[in-house]
C-alpha cells in the first residue's frame, strides 16, 4: 500500500468517526451490540436520510480520488479502492432495508421515494463514469500479466463486467438513454415493492375456532386476536 493512499484512508476514517466523538446520528457509530446489530430504536428517519445523504458524498469523495490518483491504474490503487468504497452508504442502507421491508410506515415509505431517485443517479454517476471504468478495464486488459491470487482475480472479473454490464461502454447518447430508463425502472420497483408490502401487511386469514389456534405460542394468538378486534373481526 502506497504512502499516499495510507494518509487517504486514514482521514477518511477519522472524517467518518468524527476524531473520535461518538456521533449524534447512531449510523455514525459502531454497532457495539451483539452481532454488530443496529440500535434501532435510537436512529431516526432524518437520521437513514442524513446518513444516505453522506454516505453518497463520501462514496463520491472516494471516487473521485481513484479517477484523480497521479499513478497508473494498479489493482491496489484503482480495483480495491473501487471495492472498499461506499462502506457507510452500504451501512445505512443495509440498516434502512430491513425496517422498510418489515416494519414500513408511511414515513419510511416516504424516504424511499425520496431517495430512489437521487440512488439512480448515484449509482449511474459512478458505473457510467468513462475516467472511472478507463482505470478498470487498464487494470483488466494486464490481469494476466499481473501476480493476483484466485480470489483477486475474481475481485477484478466481478468489477469489470458489472461496469461492462452497467452500460460503461456506451456511448454518450445512449448512456443518457440508460439513465432515463434506470431512474424509470427504480421508481417503478420501488412502486410494486411497496404496493406488494401493503398487500401483505392487509391480507389476513380468519380463524373462527380457538382449537384451529392449537399449538401456536400464546402470545402469537394474543397478537392475532388484537389484530382480528382491530380488524372488526
Amino acid at each position: 500500500m502506497k504512502i499516499g493512499k495510507q494518509i487517504f484512508v486514514a482521514a477518511m476514517a477519522i472524517a467518518a468517526c468524527g476524531c473520535g466523538k461518538k456521533a449524534d446520528n447512531p449510523l455514525f457509530n459502531e454497532f457495539t451490540a451483539p452481532f454488530g446489530i443496529a440500535p434501532f430504536d435510537e436512529i431516526t428517519i432524518d437520521d437513514y436520510r442524513e446518513g444516505m445523504l453522506k454516505g453518497m458524498e463520501e462514496e463520491k469523495a472516494e471516487i473521485e480520488a481513484i479517477i484523480n490518483n497521479p499513478e497508473a491504474p494498479t489493482f491496489e490503487n484503482t480495483i480495491v479502492a473501487l471495492d472498499q468504497s461506499g462502506k457507510l452508504l452500504s451501512k445505512v442502507r443495509g440498516t434502512f432495508s430491513p425496517i422498510s421491508s418489515s416494519n414500513s410506515t408511511d414515513e419510511t415509505r416516504a424516504l424511499e421515494k425520496e431517495m430512489s431517485p437521487l440512488f439512480s443517479t448515484h449509482n449511474d454517476d459512478i458505473n457510467l463514469n468513462p475516467e472511472l471504468f478507463a482505470r478498470v478495464k487498464a487494470v483488466y486488459d494486464t490481469k494476466d500479466q499481473l501476480d493476483l491470487t484466485a480470489e483477486e482475480k475474481t475481485v477484478l472479473e466481478n468489477i469489470y463486467k458489472s461496469f461492462v454490464n452497467s452500460g460503461a461502454e456506451l456511448n454518450d447518447e445512449q448512456k443518457e438513454q440508460l439513465r432515463e430508463l434506470n431512474m424509470e425502472i427504480s421508481m417503478l420497483q420501488l412502486t410494486f415493492s411497496q404496493n406488494l408490502l401493503y398487500e401483505t401487511n392487509n391480507s389476513f386469514v380468519v380463524v373462527d375456532k380457538l382449537e384451529d389456534m392449537a399449538g401456536l405460542p400464546q402470545a402469537n394468538i394474543d397478537a392475532a386476536a388484537k389484530m382480528a378486534e382491530e380488524n372488526g373481526q
